[in-house]
């Protein structure tokens, strides 16, 4: 991959998904879609809730953030979930 290229990805019914860009690459995620009931960072021990279980709305397309491979995206329970960002790194 390279920087500007675009990524994206979905998680079937009641699977969790998580994706973990390699070692150097860095991802802003800019739309979490769906009907996860949360999404956040993780570091693969603790999860952090930027959208937790209880609250709403559950798309919350305008919030931008940024992974890496120490701290990148989860998205949890619902039924279908999907997300889209673009590698700055």
């Amino acid at each position: 991959m390279a920087v500007g290229d675009i990524v994206n990805g979905f998680g079937g019914n009641g699977v969790r998904l998580d994706f973990q860009p390699a070692v150097g690459i860095s991802i802003l995620i800019s739309a979490v879609g769906g009907s996860t009931n949360a999404f956040g960072l993780t570091n693969g021990v603790v999860d952090s809730d930027i959208k937790g279980s209880t609250s709403f709305p559950s798309n919350l397309s305008n919030m931008k953030f940024f992974i890496n491979n120490t701290n990148y995206l989860y998205a949890v329970i619902g039924n279908y979930r999907s997300y889209t960002g673009i590698q700055i790194q």
